[in-house]
């Protein structure tokens, strides 16, 4: 696939700024409740995570984002 063909990314994609502001570059900040739920999900799947190295390098901020806004 050329460069032509590749989809543009969606706006709630983008990945987190290097700032480190929560919800900054998601296309919409977080609110203080959904930064709590990305709080509770990461707490819940550290264990697993932990026990993998591939989660470790895919499991970021942006996924745990994207996750809790698909559910």
């Amino acid at each position: 696939m050329d460069r032509a063909e590749e989809p543009m990314p969606h706006k709630s994609m983008d990945l987190p700024s290097e700032s480190g502001d929560s919800g900054a570059g998601f296309g919409v900040p977080l609110t203080e409740a959904e930064m709590d739920l990305v709080e509770q999900l990461k707490e819940e799947v550290k264990p697993i995570v932990q026990a993998d190295y591939a989660l470790q390098l895919f499991c970021n901020e942006h996924t745990y984002v994207r996750y809790l806004r698909a559910r």
